[in-house]
């Protein structure tokens, strides 16, 4: 309000002080005017303008040269406001008495004329303009210099003619010509190159060439932001520019993420009924739902669309778009009441003013057509698809996209109706012509070949039904778009016969295919929709994403009990899948709680030999051992095992699975005779089931060479290491777990046969890779370098070792805490090391430390305190002798 305050004062003044003063005034209104144009305020900007032309004209006369530029400023004011039929007649009365009193060439006259040119310009009146700037450049150049300011907006200005136009590439050559003179003479920051970059980018933009336009955009906006500000109207229009780039571009991750961003800017400086901040908000609408946020997108549709009817009309064509594109993100939600509530609203107006047969209009009928179909109105939709159809044929042509998807949506409506031969021949009629039109990969194309199969799977004709999904199986898995409501349900038909047939393992590949996205368990669901659920679980269980299993496993419980039975087969198997999942995130104790529940019913229900009985007791041992309930474990291991012995015989893969389990328990127990007998069963089993190479049987070969090394079979045991190594580097590679287990054994297998300078270049080479891979904190790099010091002191190398502990040590307490036994090692370790190089006040001070821990954590009478105690004894000097550790 300032400025508008300082030119009504300014009228007063003109009135009665002296000419110095008024002409002081004058210029502090002239600046203060032009401020607030500057900063965007065009209305504030305009009454303070009019009010210093007042001033000027009254103290100074009409045609003096600073009311002439109080008049230009006006005017300019108006054009950045768009109201160029304003600026027009003020312009051409201005510029011959600009001529007039300041002379033809005064800068200032060449200013209006310039403006003059572009005004008509805009209004369509002037057909001459290119050669007008032509001659106005040549007469700036001449007069003002070829790198001033307004021979530079001139040309800029004749650049904006050609690009309206459309003479792109005439336009992107002078451009190129004009930029590096801009930068140079004003600087990279000055508002007028700042400017000119920004037009260049958006003819780049237009001619094609939106990588180019892209990088200078994002080169600009720092720029801008620096030099102007990051509210700047000019720097938030350049944001705007690139955001619709990246739209085009595709990136629309990026695009939502910069719109979000820019929005608030936006909506304070623009305001937020502005043409910038609606384009805005429909440029984040649209970015939503092409990312599938639809939900999202619906809500900022039906916050946009009330503001831009009032503010652009409910007829204006960025309304109507944006109604359409409104109605598209809600058929892509499958809210079909909603969908019908508003097309049936919006079709009226949208008909009335692009017509009937308009190819959106009769696009909007038929998805209104799908809606009705998903909400089971068969007549209503037949009649709306029996109306559209002609209209479709008439307007586009027999052979046109939509007049045959409008065919097929009749198709379905016939199948649905129990019409199924009338569909059958629909379908076979318009598939050829609707692929070929397509192609085979195009995804409604495909949408029509699963469809069609559908009504031959319902129609029992299975055989015809399978040899149509494995027809089109590739095609759809190389599609990047999401599959409608019609093809999810031709995919849980595919699942189905695939799982009568025993097929699977391909039936599990396609289950998520068969499943409703995005949605929670219902009981309305189709039983194979909710058979596939449970499979799900299974599916998410196997690739470790055990939390995403449980939620889905637990909200299916009660829906499975609801529509099968408490104690169906279905529901008993969710309830087994989810006491894997339990198990799998360290839940045991209510994955055995769940267990010992789940048993005896299926025992009851399905039989003590069924598949599913016998794999909820194996889940069952497998919870029992993880909680260390190693001797129950072992019984139940053993019983499930006789069993699937004697119904499925010793080399089938879970009777071998079920072993090696076993095997893990008598490990864990330290029953390595049993052990070794029992894996050798294992590996031997495996290879023959799986194959030498998998890696069930890679494990299974480490598992028994560990166990003969527990044996004290050392030299066995490395060499069975030795020729599983470069098995297990080339299955499961270098650097991956299975593979520096198998190292670390190896190198450890070495130490115990005292083959220290091996076992050192092993360790190294392990730890080396461990660091790298796991993490220096992993516990697997811990222990490898604690093994690598044992080596060092007993190779009498007592510095090296001393020096690896006192590294290992802050590592050690960070990961497993002051008072784990191993620390308590390391320290014992330590002063061993310490005090074999004589620093005995040292190594007791760690000595003391691993006695007191060893108190705290064993006890006084526990053989390893009891050794911690016989070393500070013999640092002090208290005892001649010292047992050393085993």
């Amino acid at each position: 309000m300032k400025p508008l305050l300082t030119c009504l004062l300014l009228l007063f003044t003109l009135g009665s002080g002296g000419v110095h003063a008024e002409d002081d005034t004058s210029q502090k209104a002239y600046d203060a005017a032009m401020a607030l144009r500057k900063a965007g305020k065009y209305a504030e900007a305009e009454k303070a303008a009019l009010a210093l032309v007042a001033a000027r004209t009254k103290a100074l006369g009409a045609e003096n040269k600073e009311t002439l530029r109080a008049r230009l400023l006006l005017t300019k004011i108006l054009r950045s406001k768009q109201q160029y039929a304003e600026a027009e007649p003020l312009l051409r009365e201005l510029l011959p008495l600009m001529a007039k009193s300041l002379g033809a060439e005064d800068r200032d006259t060449l200013v209006c004329q310039s403006d003059l040119i572009s005004t008509t310009s805009a209004l369509g009146q002037n057909p001459e303009a290119e050669k007008e700037y032509g001659a106005l450049i040549a007469t700036d150049t001449r007069v003002l210099g070829a790198e001033d300011r307004e021979t530079l907006r001139t040309r800029l200005n004749f650049i904006f003619e050609l690009t309206d136009h459309k003479k792109l590439e005439e336009a992107e050559t002078e451009m190129r010509q004009l930029l590096p003179i801009c930068t140079r003479t004003l600087g990279p920051e000055d508002e007028l190159t700042l400017y000119t970059r920004n037009q260049f980018a958006s003819i780049l933009g237009m001619a094609g060439k939106e990588s180019e336009a892209e990088k200078e955009y994002r080169e600009l906006l720092p720029l801008s932001a620096h030099a102007l500000g990051a509210e700047n109207r000019d720097t938030l229009r350049t944001r705007l520019s690139l955001i619709r780039l990246l739209i085009h571009l595709e990136k629309i991750a990026e695009a939502e993420a910069e719109s979000r961003q820019t929005l608030p800017l936006a909506t304070r400086v623009f305001g937020p009924e502005s043409e910038e901040v609606l384009a805005m908000r429909l440029n984040l609408a649209d970015v939503l739902n092409q990312q599938g946020k639809g939900e999202e997108a619906v809500r900022e549709y039906e916050q946009l669309l009330p503001d831009l009817q009032r503010v652009r009309g409910p007829e204006d064509a960025l309304t109507l778009s944006s109604q359409s594109d409104f109605l598209y993100a809600l058929s892509g939600l499958g809210r079909d009441a909603d969908l019908v509530k508003e097309t049936r609203r919006l079709l009226p107006t949208l008909s009335r003013k692009s017509g009937p047969e308009n190819e959106s209009i009769l696009r909007l009928r038929v998805n209104l057509v799908l809606a009705l179909l998903d909400l089971h109105q068969l007549e209503e939709a037949e009649k709306e698809c029996l109306e559209v159809l002609p209209l479709c044929t008439k307007a586009l042509g027999p052979e046109a996209k939509l007049t045959l998807d409008t065919r097929l949506r009749l198709a379905d409506i016939w199948f649905a109706a129990g019409k199924a031969d009338k569909a059958e021949a629909e379908y076979r009629e318009v598939l050829p012509a609707y692929t070929g039109a397509l192609g085979t990969q195009s995804t409604k194309a495909l949408d029509a070949r699963m469809n069609f199969a559908r009504l031959l799977n319902t129609a029992g004709k299975l055989d015809a039904a399978a040899s149509e999904y494995r027809q089109v199986l590739a095609d759809l898995k190389q599609l990047r778009e999401p599959q409608p409501d019609l093809t999810r349900e031709a995919h849980r038909l595919f699942a189905y016969v695939l799982h009568a047939q025993g097929h699977q393992a391909e039936a599990e590949q396609e289950v998520r295919a068969a499943l409703p996205a995005g949605t929670a368990p219902a009981a309305s669901e189709p039983r194979t929709s909710l058979q596939a659920r449970v499979l799900l679980g299974r599916i998410l269980n196997y690739r470790g994403k055990e939390p995403e299993a449980e939620k889905g496993l637990r909200a299916l419980l009660p829906v499975l009990a609801e529509v099968f039975g408490k104690e169906d087969r279905e529901t008993l198997r969710c309830q087994s899948d989810l006491a894997d999942t339990l198990s799998y995130q360290g839940k045991h104790a209510e994955a055995e709680a769940l267990c010992r529940s789940l048993i005896p019913v299926e025992t009851r229900v399905l039989g003590p030999e069924d598949a599913e009985t016998l794999k909820a007791r194996a889940r069952f041992a497998r919870t029992l051992f993880e909680q260390d309930k190693l001797a129950d474990a072992e019984t139940e291991y053993r019983e499930v095992l006789a069993v699937r012995e004697r119904v499925l015989g010793e080399e089938k893969r879970l009777t071998v699975e079920t072993r090696d389990e076993l095997a893990m328990v008598l490990f864990s127990a330290g029953k390595y005779a049993e052990t070794e007998e029992e894996q050798r069963a294992v590996v031997k089993g495996f290879t023959q089931v799986l194959g030498a190479e998998d890696r069930k049987t890679l494990m299974a070969r480490y598992l028994l060479a560990k166990v003969i090394r527990k044996r004290s079979r050392k030299a066995e045991a490395e060499k069975m290491l030795r020729e599983l190594l470069p098995v297990m580097t080339k299955v499961c590679g270098a650097e991956k777990r299975e593979t520096l287990m198998c190292r670390a054994d190896l190198a450890y297998a070495l130490s115990l046969q005292h083959k220290n300078v091996d076992a050192e270049e092993e360790y190294r080479s392990l730890i080396s890779i461990e660091t790298r891979a796991l993490g220096p904190k992993d516990k697997e790099t811990l222990d490898a370098r604690m093994e690598l010091a044992g080596v060092l002191a007993e190779m009498g190398k007592w510095t090296e070792a001393e020096k690896e502990y006192r590294q290992l040590l802050p590592l050690q307490e960070q990961v497993l805490g002051a008072e784990d036994p191993e620390i308590l090692r390391a320290c014992y370790a330590e002063a061993q090391c310490l005090g074999h190089q004589g620093h005995s006040q040292e190594a007791l001070t760690y000595a003391q430390r691993c006695l007191a821990g060893r108190l705290k954590v064993y006890g006084a009478a526990h053989p390893s305190t009891q050794e911690a105690q016989s070393l500070v004894s013999y640092i002090k000097g208290k005892s001649r002798y010292w047992q050393p550790p085993q």
